[in-house]
């Protein structure tokens, strides 16, 4: 009977360890691509400063220069509204991945929960037991 608690015991551990390593493989895959999309942003911005100052420089009219800032300003505005998009997809799917994750783990745990255990007998307590009471008498 021992045997089979440990052996039960060293099952539930395993499952554990398992579901901890399913666990980090979504989350080091939403961070890659945040980051991923942290970095096009930061791309973007710079882009988008160069492009601005260079405008800037040009010396054009000031109609002129209006007109080039509203054009940038929608083009630059379209590609981090496309981030944007990008990222709260992201969000979306890992929210859903953690979900189901969490899902099939409470469903074995709940599986495992029900599953009934054999606890190892007392039998050494109650050897002991007798052995004290016929030392006292």
């Amino acid at each position: 009977m021992t045997n089979e608690f440990i052996s039960k015991l060293n099952d539930s551990s395993k499952s554990s360890y398992e579901a901890f390593q399913q666990f980090n493989v979504i989350n080091v895959e939403a961070m890659q691509k945040f980051a991923a999309l942290q970095f096009s942003l930061t791309s973007l911005n710079v882009e988008s400063t160069v492009a601005q100052a260079k405008l800037l420089g040009s010396g054009t009219a000031p109609e002129e220069l209006i007109a080039a800032e509203s054009a940038l300003a929608n083009t630059y505005g379209e590609k981090l509204m496309q981030l944007t998009s990008e990222t709260a997809e992201l969000m979306t799917n890992s929210r859903d991945q953690f979900v189901a994750f969490a899902e099939k783990t409470m469903a074995t745990a709940n599986n495992a929960a029900t599953s009934e255990v054999a606890q190892p007998k007392k039998a050494a307590a109650k050897k002991s037991a007798k052995k004290s009471t016929k030392k006292a008498a």
